[in-house]
């Protein structure tokens, strides 16, 4: 059985899981949206960095639809001012019987006051939704699956470090409050937007 797959924008994590999807034996990459006005009717396969696939891409998410895949894989840019359109989408996705994939920090929705939706949702159609969180990070499941050896559990901890000197992101610097001062009015509440879905992923983890 091949799984039919579209590709939600072609940027930089998309690239990587569009030539996953072609080098897949049992998947079969059928379209991709275009998140920038000018990647619209170009060609799928030199969007993601490889030979043309015969596949254009498209910013009209009817169009998307009408292709009837059986997943979308959800790569975007996850900006907290665009959370209620991320919500609406992955609503329709699933509501169509689509299940949707996302490395993205969706997890289960739960931070974005949304879990019941995608829960109706996904009912309603009948499709799932598995978002893997490799931001904040797929350790969570490496930690929950090496806790499945053991016979009693009384804490779990993990301690995340990155070396970013050659990653240029001001966006998510100024998300977590980098280089802001303590005494800054606000901050709190600031800091909060790029960090709750921390908690998401703590809850999860307990469940």
């Amino acid at each position: 059985m091949s799984y039919r797959v579209v590709l939600w924008t072609t940027g930089h994590v998309a690239r990587f899981a569009g030539r996953a999807v072609v080098d897949h034996p049992n998947m079969e990459l059928v379209g991709a949206y275009a998140w920038s006005p000018e990647k619209a009717g170009r060609d799928v396969g030199e969007l993601i960095g490889i030979e043309p696939l015969g596949i254009t891409a498209t910013d009209d998410v009817d169009e998307i639809l009408a292709l009837a895949p059986d997943v979308i894989g959800y790569y975007p840019i996850m900006r907290t001012d665009a959370i209620p359109e991320h919500v609406d989408n992955i609503c329709r996705f699933l509501e169509a019987g689509i299940n949707v994939v996302s490395t993205a920090n969706v997890i289960t929705g739960r931070w974005w006051g949304a879990e019941e939706r995608f829960a109706d949702a996904g009912a309603k159609g009948n499709a799932s939704l598995f978002a893997s969180g490799v931001n904040p990070g797929f350790i969570n499941q490496l930690m929950l699956t090496a806790a499945g050896v053991c016979s009693d559990v009384r804490k779990l901890s993990v301690w995340e470090e990155a070396e970013c000197s050659g990653y240029d992101s001001p966006e998510l610097w100024e998300t977590v409050a980098f280089g802001h001062s303590p005494d800054e009015p606000d901050l709190r509440k600031y800091f909060h937007q790029g960090t709750a879905v921390f908690e998401d992923t703590v809850a999860w983890m307990a469940t």
